[in-house]
């Protein structure tokens, strides 16, 4: 049952249809009619929760864009709980700012390389540094000896 309370000076101010009325438990004057209306039915209650769940559905979309891979865009359709790892056996969530398979894969592969040949270019310096004292070759032995490790003479 609303429970409503005006004063003589706001009937005065604004009649008994305008703003001059209070309804307990709602902030602000209302007119009676609106007053006397009852937010609390199914109706309210449907707009309410389409709201709750279109702010959740916003949440876990801006989730889902904040995981798209920082290589090529790609959004996931939905979240995974897989994360690469070597022969699949590590599992972890895909964290925001991380990378789709393919690019994880292709950066992995980019990162051997490079130290490949940052490991074949300190090993030529060093060759270059510190040669052999009786042959001034590499220490390592001829280039391409299968015995590595070992000066041939």
């Amino acid at each position: 049952m609303p429970i409503v309370a005006t004063t003589l000076e706001l009937l005065a101010e604004h009649g008994p249809l305008g703003p001059a009325w209070w309804r307990f438990g709602r902030p602000g004057q209302h007119s009676l009619t609106e007053a006397l209306e009852n937010p609390n039915n199914r109706a309210a209650y449907d707009r309410r929760q389409a709201a709750r769940e279109d702010e959740q559905h916003k949440a876990h979309q801006e989730l889902m864009d904040s995981l798209a891979c920082i290589d090529c865009g790609d959004v996931p359709e939905e979240e995974s709980t897989w994360e690469y790892g070597l022969h699949g056996n590590h599992k972890r969530t895909r964290r925001p700012g991380g990378r789709c398979w393919s690019c994880h894969q292709e950066r992995m592969e980019r990162l051997e390389r490079e130290a490949e040949e940052q490991l074949v270019a300190a090993g030529a310096a060093n060759a270059a540094l510190r040669p052999c004292w009786t042959c001034r070759g590499s220490i390592g032995g001829k280039a391409g000896s299968p015995l590595d490790g070992w000066h041939e003479k």
